[in-house]
């Protein structure tokens, strides 16, 4: 993910997902700076495969890497 702000390696962070469905508000989920690399920040989340994240990797309007 990419960081507009400085983050300590370890650091435990909130991050608030946003989902592209209308009507659908924000979701809140804790996470752990866990890689770095320049403005980008690999993070481990807290809670163990979180339904929010489950949510947004499904949705069919995101489109993943390969």
């Amino acid at each position: 993910m990419e960081a507009d702000r400085e983050l300590r390696l370890h650091a435990y962070i909130e991050l608030s997902i946003e989902f592209p469905e209308a009507g659908r508000s924000a979701v809140r989920v804790m996470a752990r700076v866990t890689r770095k690399f320049n403005d980008t920040v690999g993070v481990e989340w807290c809670e163990f495969a979180p339904t929010a994240v489950k949510d947004l990797l499904r949705s069919p309007s995101i489109r993943l890497p390969l």
